[in-house]
């Protein structure tokens, strides 16, 4: 096996078996009815007193969904070059390997992001209208995360004038971060919350880039 995908299934191992770990943690150590309608919250204490230090911040949480939906039109502008992509060069093997690894990515995160809307590992610290809402992961913070990154990537890939590539790829990262402070701080989460999703998220960044390798080389062969 090449070296270098050796390498990526290592890490992306550990981020999973890490995310693992983690999310039993947070349902089990330090259990208590702190959240919503009598809720359990693992870490409690910990999580209990970042939320009353911070509370609800409503600027920072219309920011977060602001950005968010810039997330979906990235994905809708990768799914466009690819159909654009197969028609100009008509054939499926001629588009790029690396769109094909991001089609299967952006399945991977659909299927996390839905898993964890039924799977509930703890309800969100406040009622944003809707009642109890799963809150772990931070499902935004996932989506920022996997979508920024990658997009990162893929222009860092395709882009040859250097400054333009460098301030494109570090714009994306930038988005990444406020995505991950904008749910943070504006109180609609947990923090472990925040934690778990850029985890998962890193875990998930992960098997993007071991993807790009194996069907890359498979392409080759």
């Amino acid at each position: 096996m090449n070296k270098n995908i050796t390498k990526k299934l290592i890490i992306t191992g550990g981020l999973f078996l890490l995310f693992v770990v983690f999310t039993l943690c947070v349902k089990f150590v330090d259990v208590a009815i702190v959240g919503l309608q009598g809720s359990e919250i693992g870490f409690s204490t910990l999580n209990s007193e970042f939320h009353n230090a911070i509370g609800y911040v409503e600027w920072l949480y219309v920011v977060s969904k602001i950005v968010g939906y810039f997330a979906f039109v990235v994905v809708a502008f990768f799914a466009f070059l690819g159909i654009v992509e197969l028609i100009q060069r008509k054939s499926f093997k001629k588009v790029d390997s690396s769109l094909y690894a991001l089609a299967i990515f952006y399945i991977l995160v659909a299927l996390a992001y839905v898993f964890f809307e039924v799977v509930v590992i703890n309800y969100r610290p406040i009622d944003l209208g809707e009642g109890l809402e799963a809150s772990y992961p931070s499902t935004h913070t996932m989506l920022g995360i996997c979508v920024f990154c990658t997009a990162a990537h893929q222009f860092g890939e395709r882009i040859k004038k250097e400054t333009l590539r460098k301030a494109i790829v570090l714009g994306f990262n930038v988005l990444s971060v406020i995505m991950i402070v904008t749910r943070l701080l504006s109180g609609v989460h947990w923090l472990t919350d925040i934690v778990g999703g850029v985890i998962l998220s890193s875990f998930l960044v992960s098997v993007y880039l071991l993807l790009c390798d194996i069907i890359s080389n498979l392409i080759k062969d």
